[in-house]
């Protein structure tokens, strides 16, 4: 759990740094997503051991039963772990998709140019095709 904190801290100075570098093109976005990425891997399998760790030596259960009058069961704190484990896995897909949706969006930009070009011509051939004397 240590590594996993220890590459996600590595990972937001490089998110923090690759905001300070988007107006010179010096894009770390998928640096900082597979550092998020590799922080997802260590929390899910720092959770796993945790979980069959704590069910095979203390028979921790993950919901009470109703018949039963003492189950030990998952604290909040487990539960915390798994959600950052969740969100480290959307925030490393975010950063990964924001590096393709910044180059999808230059391709966009020059496509719209392009056929904002040929509508214009178009446009300017269709009116010359009249004879207006």
């Amino acid at each position: 759990m240590s590594c996993a904190v220890a590459t996600s801290l590595l990972s937001l100075l490089i998110g923090l740094f690759s905001l300070c570098c988007y107006c010179r093109s010096c894009n770390a976005h998928q640096a900082a997503g597979a550092f998020i990425n590799l922080t997802f891997l260590l929390v899910a399998v720092a959770m796993c051991l945790f979980g069959a760790k704590s069910h095979m030596d203390f028979d921790v259960e993950v919901e009470a039963d109703d018949d039963s009058q003492v189950v030990t069961i998952f604290g909040w704190s487990f539960w915390v772990g798994v959600g950052a484990g969740g969100m480290a896995l959307i925030s490393s897909i975010l950063y990964i998709w924001s590096e393709n949706l910044s180059a999808t969006s230059d391709l966009v930009r020059r496509w719209l140019n392009s056929s904002r070009i040929l509508l214009e011509s178009l446009r300017w051939k269709s009116v010359s095709q009249f004879n207006f004397s």
